[in-house]
């Protein structure tokens, strides 16, 4: 599957969900993440493998970056799995060095335009303001960037890592 997505920094998150519900959006998810991003030596450059706790679902995925030119375009492999604590012992077990854990808050929105799902994210880590991404096909990604109230200068094809790196945070 491929994954397009931009940021979008520094929101005003109760105006964001404001705007987010009058357009008919949906909230489905609001709690904590907990993100382990591993490394084995094995991956490669642009290939990343994370096991994420969402709330009470865990989910591991596969990413492997296609191009960050005006969005971001990634083929991701997802799959759920039972118990975040076992796989992450399995994953040790089998070589798999952790590069980084991050936790954060999220609150995720989903809304549906024709036959094709947008989806936003409200991101919140503790040293960094809120951001938001969308995510869905390029059009409907600048559609309701713009209905939103956001130029298309303030949409960032960025990974979380460059978020980080925006403001000081990550090496």
């Amino acid at each position: 599957m491929e994954e397009v997505e931009v940021k979008i920094l520094d929101i005003d998150k109760k105006k964001i969900e404001r705007k987010l519900l009058e357009l008919g959006a949906e909230k489905v998810f609001e709690g904590k993440v907990d993100a382990v991003y591993f490394d084995d030596g094995s991956l490669g450059k642009g290939k990343t493998l994370r096991l994420r706790k969402l709330g009470d679902k865990v989910q591991l995925t596969y990413k492997e970056n296609i191009s960050r030119t005006i969005v971001k375009r990634v083929k991701e492999e997802e799959t759920y799995l039972d118990d975040f604590d076992e796989a992450l012992r399995e994953f040790k077990a089998l070589g798999f060095k952790m590069k980084r854990r991050i936790k954060k808050t999220r609150i995720t929105y989903k809304l549906k335009d024709a036959k094709k799902v947008v989806t936003f994210e409200i991101d919140k880590f503790s040293s960094i303001p809120y951001f938001l991404e969308i995510e869905s096909e390029e059009k409907l990604i600048f559609k309701y960037a713009k209905l939103l109230g956001f130029k298309r200068s303030q949409l960032k094809p960025w990974t979380g890592k460059d978020v980080f790196k925006h403001y000081g945070k990550f090496s």
